[in-house]
């Protein structure tokens, strides 16, 4: 998908599950929805905008996330929206946050690789990697480039591993 604004956008929900492989770059966000996104399975990459490394971003004007689950344009108290990824990978470059929720964010399995120019990966209230009880394989994150890696109201690590860089927090 080659998009001059969103590469994929619903007002519900966004569900990717078998075994696709996905390639989108977009001028915008690379996938948004205004309800919950949902991987089980398949192959996601994602280029929003000019990539990590641009200079021209402009966060106050702009949104470029590689992932977005958000109930308008202006982030409210009350968003129910809840990222759930229990398989698959998923490689984003972004110029805004890789992977954002106005709400929950949950990686179960899978692999996720990021390069953004924001946040790595952002939760407004809940961000949960792995399972209590659960295998060093489950889930992979690997930030290789950030200026902020993990940002939530709570967070909480059961299983997996998690590789971060950021030049801030």
């Amino acid at each position: 998908i080659h998009s001059g604004q969103d590469g994929i956008q619903a007002q519900g929900n966004i569900s990717i599950s078998g075994w696709p492989i996905i390639e989108i770059d977009s001028y915008e966000d690379g996938i948004q929805t205004r309800s919950h996104f949902s991987m089980s399975n398949g192959e996601l990459t994602i280029h929003t905008f000019e990539g990590y490394d641009t200079l021209y971003f402009d966060k106050d004007t702009m949104s470029a996330k590689g992932i977005k689950a958000t109930t308008s344009d202006e982030v409210t108290e009350d968003a129910t929206n809840t990222i759930l990824i229990t398989g698959g990978t998923i490689n984003v470059d972004s110029s805004d946050d890789a992977i954002h929720s106005d709400a929950n964010l949950y990686f179960t399995r899978g692999t996720i690789n990021v390069r953004r120019g924001a946040d790595g990966i952002h939760s407004d209230s809940i961000l949960v990697i792995g399972t209590e009880n659960g295998f060093e394989r489950d889930p992979e994150i690997n930030v290789l480039e950030s200026i902020e890696v993990i940002e939530s109201g709570n967070i909480y690590i059961y299983s997996g591993k998690v590789y971060v860089k950021a030049i801030d927090d």
